[in-house]
């Protein structure tokens, strides 16, 4: 959970990022970096639902 957990923050933080230097005050140049930043979160928490349901987890890394 650890490592799953480090790449859920890295993927937050480069979203992140992304908002940072491509959003203006223009919605519509908003919507690609808010739609990047929705999927990536969405991915990441996938990823780290799927692996715990198919207990591809390590013990170690479950706390």
């Amino acid at each position: 959970m650890r490592i799953a957990l480090q790449a859920l923050c890295a993927m937050i933080g480069a979203a992140l990022l992304v908002l940072l230097f491509m959003a203006t005050l223009d919605v519509r140049s908003m919507l690609w970096p808010l739609l990047a930043y929705a999927f990536l979160t969405t991915w990441a928490l996938l990823t780290v639902v799927v692996r715990r349901i198919m207990g591809e987890a390590e013990p170690s890394d479950t706390y």
